[in-house]
């Protein structure tokens, strides 16, 4: 048994450096067969929260059903997802495409769980952007309280969010939650994963591999006060490395030079920073520079807009909406919010015939601080207070990521003001992402 243990530390351990601290908590709370209280890990996006549970699961043998919160936004699709995969069911055409149990109240719910007891012993419910609960009172009361309804403390729940969302003693009325906080990758940290598991499949020989090794660091100094998010960072480091040996394919630079690497690298670094987040339908989505020579930027990105067309945008939806909201701002004066963003004006902004007299600016213009947070209440659809911990950690997180710009200085608490600098193609991907129709404010036409 000894033995076993020591052999899942070290393969759980080997899988994901720079995390034993959370690997050893997670394990210590997991082999507890009766824990009996519900687990809140959180942590910013890309510090691998979900796949360090999933494994640590996987790795002890516990039965579990992972559910997207975001996909499923109602209770009943909620808890038949996680039926289904407790029971290993698959709606198909065989079975018309029905789940395994049809959950009409809580009480179908309890009893398909107690069901999945009798049969695997212990059930674990990984629930994933938690954070979209608290809209849902009722249904998060309810699953804090399942192994009270199940009257059997072998059921788990494991809560994954970026961070405590406001009011979070109050939603979750006060229940005892255990915390397992993922900190952030530093530095160094970083370099040495992606040292280890971001090297392309092109670095074959031991002349690319230390020419990777020496690419990493840069890298990583490059795009740290943008994106710290891992799964992002290995993505782009593979499509800017392979710019960064061409011209030692070309045979124009030695491997070793990385000086001169760097320098025809650049603008494939500067186009990398505008496309954080966003995914391009080409193989690459990064212009190469034409020739080793070539230091400068290219001649011009009229070509850019066309080709760079977003299909996927990874962003938390706070940050979504919060983009949105940034780019009206930065588009419309601030005389025109009564009537385009007050509630009782925005039934009347999808008629095609008002667009004429809503033409946004071609420049994006300052905007203050109150009017992003009462822009993004009405881009939400919510009323009630406008300002919560969660957007104004989103927001900053915007700033990091240089889609927003302060246009103010930092010491100036009491005026803050921003730019948005988010290309319109992001801005578009992101307002389809969460069903908001941007080309009835702005009168633009929605790239498809």
């Amino acid at each position: 048994m000894q033995l076993k243990r020591q052999r899942e530390h070290d393969e759980l351990h080997a899988q994901w450096p720079c995390r034993g601290p959370e690997i050893d908590r997670l394990v210590g709370l997991l082999r507890e067969p009766e824990l009996g209280l519900p687990l809140f890990v959180h942590g910013p996006s890309g510090c691998g929260k979900s796949s360090v549970v999933r494994g640590v699961l996987d790795t002890l043998g516990l039965p579990f059903a992972a559910v997207d919160c975001t996909a499923s936004c109602t209770a009943r699709l909620l808890f038949e997802t996680a039926l289904n995969k407790l029971h290993r069911h698959q709606p198909c055409a065989a079975n018309g495409y029905v789940s395994w149990s049809p959950c009409d109240s809580n009480a179908v719910f309890v009893a398909g769980i107690q069901e999945a007891l009798a049969e695997q012993g212990r059930v674990c419910l990984l629930l994933e952007h938690a954070e979209e609960l608290v809209r849902q009172e009722e249904l998060l009361a309810t699953l804090l309280a399942l192994p009270n309804l199940c009257q059997d403390k072998r059921v788990q729940l494991i809560l994954v969010a970026e961070a405590p969302w406001a009011d979070f003693q109050l939603t979750t009325r006060f229940a005892h939650l255990v915390n397992v906080r993922f900190n952030g990758y530093t530095r160094p940290q970083l370099v040495e994963i992606l040292l280890r598991n971001g090297r392309p499949a092109a670095a074959v020989d031991e002349e690319w591999e230390a020419a990777f090794a020496s690419f990493v660091p840069i890298f990583v100094q490059f795009f740290w006060e943008i994106c710290r998010d891992l799964h992002e960072l290995q993505h782009l480091c593979r499509q800017v490395f392979a710019e960064w040996m061409a011209p030692v394919r070309d045979k124009l630079v030695a491997a070793t030079d990385t000086r001169t690497l760097l320098r025809h690298a650049g603008p494939c670094l500067e186009k990398a920073l505008n496309k954080v987040y966003v995914r391009d339908k080409g193989v690459g989505g990064l212009a190469r520079a034409p020739s080793a020579a070539a230091a400068g930027p290219p001649a011009g990105d009229a070509g850019d807009a066309a080709s760079c067309r977003p299909v996927a945008c990874l962003l938390p939806t706070q940050s979504k909406y919060a983009l949105v909201a940034a780019y009206l701002a930065s588009r419309f004066p601030a005389r025109m919010d009564s009537t385009l963003f007050s509630s009782t004006k925005r039934s009347a902004i999808g008629r095609r015939g008002k667009r004429a007299a809503y033409e946004p600016s071609e420049e994006s213009n300052v905007f203050s601080f109150e009017r992003l947070l009462t822009i993004t209440a009405s881009v939400r659809g919510e009323g009630g207070d406008p300002c919560s911990g969660e957007l104004l950690i989103q927001i900053g997180a915007l700033v990091q990521k240089k889609l927003l710009q302060r246009a103010s200085r930092v010491d100036d608490l009491d005026a803050a003001r921003f730019r948005c600098t988010a290309p319109r193609e992001l801005v578009q991907a992101v307002a389809r992402d969460v069903k908001f129709d941007l080309g009835a404010y702005s009168n633009e036409k929605d790239a498809a």
